[in-house]
């Protein structure tokens, strides 16, 4: 997963030049895509406790419907968030989709809040020594996510979400807050 997560921040650092580079030929698309990169904190104690309080968070947004501004209203989000140690593991993927409003009706920089909901895939593991065999534990859940952020006419923007998940076993609560940065990008 370490190896995963280095590949796409790599190509996300390679690929956050791309709304400039694009704006200076006039008429593309809408920004379909967006890359984010962030950190996930979850609520629940034997989470934060095995772990740590913050998971690495890799994301793709596809925009499914635009304002007049070409800003995203309504997209579809993949997200996975994971953290490990010597004697714990978890991961937590998401499927979303999400609906946002915007604050400003003009094209310049603009705040947004919204909501989503999602099919979320959850997995955990752990031992109690770190030569004992793994202990997993798995599930597929259905959950929501509220959402704030601000967009940058350029395209990048930052946001807070968080996501009610539930429990995948006693103790183990994926739900969680998370912050986010990222760019739209016209490909």
């Amino acid at each position: 997963m370490k190896k995963l997560f280095a590949t796409v921040a790599a190509g996300f650092l390679l690929l956050g030049v791309m709304p400039q580079a694009s704006a200076q030929y006039g008429d593309e698309p809408p920004a379909r895509y967006a890359l984010q990169i962030g950190i996930y904190r979850p609520s629940g104690e034997r989470l934060k406790s095995s772990l740590g309080s913050n998971w690495k968070l890799l994301g793709l947004q596809y925009g499914l419907s635009f304002d007049e501004f070409e800003r995203p209203i309504a997209y579809a989000t993949l997200t996975i968030s994971s953290d490990e140690s010597a004697n714990f593991e978890a991961d937590l993927v998401s499927v979303e989709y999400d609906r946002v409003w915007w604050t400003k009706k003009t094209e310049d920089d603009s705040a947004y809040f919204g909501g989503g909901v999602g099919l979320y895939l959850l997995e955990q593991k752990d031992r109690p020594i770190v030569f004992m065999n793994w202990t997993e534990r798995s599930g597929t859940k259905l959950g929501f996510t509220g959402v704030f952020g601000y967009q940058l006419k350029q395209g990048y923007f930052a946001e807070v979400r968080y996501t009610r998940v539930g429990e995948l076993a006693e103790g183990v609560d994926f739900s969680g807050l998370s912050l986010n940065i990222g760019a739209r990008l016209s490909i």
